[in-house]
């Protein structure tokens, strides 16, 4: 993702220049974090066959990213007029 935008861990916020969506990014400790939480839940297994976000779980065992963010997508209004349209629409 930081290729991508053409940015590094130490620069990463110069790529809401070009998606400002980016700013909600998430880092890879951010979701290792999640699974670490999730994992040491000791009613893990009562969530089965969910679908979990590392936002929600965020929220919920209330750990943070590196700098200390929350990122939370479930909380934003996205904005899509960045992303491109397929061929076709519907």
């Amino acid at each position: 993702m930081l290729e991508r935008f053409g940015v590094t861990e130490e620069t990463w916020r110069e790529g809401a220049k070009k998606d400002k969506n980016f700013m909600e990014s998430e880092s890879p400790l951010f979701v290792g974090r999640a699974v670490a939480a999730f994992a040491g839940d000791p009613a893990i297994l009562e969530r089965s066959g969910q679908l979990l976000s590392s936002w929600e779980l965020g929220r919920e065992y209330r750990f943070t990213d590196a700098d200390g963010r929350r990122p939370d997508w479930g909380a934003i209004k996205i904005d899509f007029s960045s992303i491109r349209r397929s061929c076709c629409s519907f």
